[in-house]
């Protein structure tokens, strides 16, 4: 069957996102216990190991050492990594759902930054792309005369972090093979992780403080067998989904296998309804689905404008699942 007029990618898709969902619902979970940074060295320790492992089996351990930490490589590599910051630390304040809402504005900077850097042509359709978004966005903000709270911005910085990346990757990374921008982003998060915790333990906060936001503030803890297990899982999952998405642009082009990345906002809310008995009202659902609409026709019209890609570098997040 041709990759050109096959579905079959479609399963590997929805199955990939599922699982992003199910890790960023479990390190909102485990947040109240575990700190982000302990959280972001223990897996990433266990992502290099595996990453590393799989390296070294298919004999290419030395390419993803080499390769890994190249300028621009490194470069998509901290912003993905900036981006999983600011996604996670708005989840101290916004549900599960709110958060992937805003954080998929990405479609649309990616849009925009195409036209301000890679000079493509925007269009009409593109600048609906854009109003549909915002009017979306401005449903779930809901600003007052009262007052605006700016950590609303902090998940549309995290896609922004992404977009950046993304021109990044298709301007300076296409011919990267995809075991070294995965090789970069492990080690990178590790390092995140670990200037995190240490700059946390400079800080010198006391209990009181670091109970006024112990997700971003505590330093390490110690970590029961249960917390390490889905710590664990964690970091399998993070390659489960890279394979899996991976696979679905191998087995579909990308206009096939693209929009089922929104199933992500769908497996958030139901886990922020199960896990944490959050559902988003009636206005905010409104403003999630304006934000699918607008993005759906930003990523159409990136395709249509867009040459055949490689199938492999093609996957928007399929390097950078969270």
């Amino acid at each position: 069957m041709s990759a050109k007029n096959s579905f079959v990618g479609i399963p590997f898709s929805v199955l990939a996102v599922m699982l992003m969902s199910i890790q960023d619902a479990l390190i909102n979970f485990l947040g109240s216990d575990i700190g982000l940074w302990q959280i972001f060295v223990v897996r990433g320790l266990l992502m290099s190991l595996m990453v590393l492992g799989f390296a070294q089996v298919v004999g290419k351990a030395g390419l993803a050492l080499r390769t890994a930490l190249r300028p621009w490589v490194a470069l998509r590599s901290l912003l993905y990594g900036l981006m999983f910051v600011l996604f996670y630390a708005s989840l101290t304040f916004l549900d599960l759902a709110q958060v992937a809402t805003l954080f998929y504005t990405s479609p649309i900077f990616i849009l925009l930054l195409s036209a301000l850097l890679l000079n493509e042509r925007v269009g009409a359709r593109g600048w609906l792309a854009v109003l549909i978004s915002f009017v979306g966005v401005v449903l779930i903000f809901r600003p007052s005369i009262q007052g605006f709270d700016l950590r609303m911005l902090i998940p549309i910085a995290s896609g922004f972090c992404y977009a950046l990346s993304a021109i990044i990757v298709r301007k300076k990374c296409v011919d990267e093979a995809p075991l070294s921008l995965i090789s970069s982003l492990t080690f990178v998060m590790l390092a995140i992780g670990l200037v995190g915790s240490l700059g946390v333990s400079a800080m010198g906060l006391s209990i009181e403080q670091k109970a006024l936001q112990p997700f971003l503030l505590n330093g390490w803890t110690q970590v029961d067998r249960s917390s390490l297990v889905l710590i664990g899982s964690l970091a399998g999952m993070m390659l489960g989904s890279t394979y899996f998405l991976v696979k679905a642009y191998q087995l579909s082009l990308p206009s096939v296998v693209a929009p089922f990345d929104y199933c992500y906002l769908l497996f958030a809310v139901l886990w922020g309804l199960l896990i944490f008995g959050q559902l988003p009202d009636s206005t905010t659902l409104g403003g999630m689905a304006l934000v699918i609409v607008g993005g759906l026709l930003a990523l159409t019209r990136q395709q249509q404008q867009a040459p055949a890609p490689n199938p492999v570098s093609a996957v928007p997040l399929a390097l950078a699942p969270r």
